[in-house]
């Protein structure tokens, strides 16, 4: 019983982990890639991808201060 959680928690925490840098890459890459570009479509008059600053509350409700 005690082994299958800890399996569990190591799974959780790799899981979380690949999330979180696949999140981080696709940052990264969305910035050197639309910034200051025009949009892309990606599926013509359905799917575009357009580079936006979100600078408004929430997390960035501090910003700029």
């Amino acid at each position: 019983m005690k082994k299958n959680r800890v399996l569990t928690y190591i799974l959780s925490f790799l899981v979380f982990t690949i999330l979180i840098a696949a999140d981080q890459i696709t940052k990264v890459l969305s910035v050197q890639h639309l910034k200051g570009q025009p949009p892309v479509d990606i599926i013509k008059d359905v799917l575009q991808l357009t580079y936006v600053q979100n600078t408004g509350a929430a997390w960035g409700m501090m910003s700029g201060w």
